[in-house]
């Protein structure tokens, strides 16, 4: 008589949020927190021998210790591994990647190139360079989407229309000359939900401008 062992198939679960949010916690206790526009997988087999899972968007980790299965996520080619400890990932259309790391340490994996990250800093992976870039950044401007707000601090008036235009993809004109060479930084806060129209009245509440939309172009007057 010869002992045969079941094969289990493998499923694949999808999150898939498109234009909400959402969070869940995985069968080992790790918590994931998914964006808006933004996709996670993984498999029935996760935290059998590995910890893996893929994704597209961006996601918030918050990672249970275990240094026998490491946690991977992998986003495009890339490869991000740590053990136990919280980090944001966010792939854009051109799959560049940026990882932001709040406690504990991540190992950063890509064509042959292998970064840690300590926590406060953030890596910039440029998909059409294969440029890695680091640098120390505000983790509370960096994790606001999970609030459902949008903070800017001590930006220029020309950067904070650089960032409104990456966030509602629109293209934005100044044609105040004053404000584009102004050198006066604004901090403040923006709810997600809120409209560009909304933002330009808040904004121009602070600094004296006007604004007008013609063929889906904004321009600052």
């Amino acid at each position: 008589m010869t002992d045969t062992k079941r094969i289990i198939p493998t499923e694949h679960y999808i999150y898939l949020t498109e234009n909400n949010k959402t969070n869940f916690t995985l069968t080992d206790g790790t918590k994931i927190y998914l964006n808006k526009n933004s996709k996670l997988v993984y498999t029935n087999r996760y935290n059998e021998t590995n910890r893996s899972v893929k994704m597209e968007g961006e996601a918030y980790f918050e990672v249970r210790h275990n240094p026998e299965k490491p946690f991977v996520v992998e986003a495009g080619d890339a490869r991000i591994k740590v053990t136990g400890t919280s980090f944001n990932v966010k792939m854009d259309e051109r799959a560049d990647i940026r990882t932001t790391l709040t406690e504990g340490s991540i190992r950063f994996e890509m064509r042959g190139q292998q970064v840690i990250l300590t926590p406060n800093q953030q890596l910039l992976y440029t998909d059409s360079s294969h440029r890695i870039d680091i640098s120390s950044i505000d983790i509370d401007k960096e994790l606001a989407w999970m609030e459902g707000v949008i903070r800017h601090k001590s930006v220029l008036f020309s950067d904070l229309m650089d960032g409104l235009m990456k966030q509602f993809r629109v293209r934005i004109v100044i044609n105040n000359e004053q404000l584009k060479k102004s050198s006066v930084s604004m901090t403040g806060s923006f709810a997600e939900d809120q409209s560009l129209e909304q933002i330009l009245n808040v904004i121009a509440i602070t600094y004296p401008f006007t604004w007008e939309k013609r063929e889906s172009v904004y321009y600052i007057k």
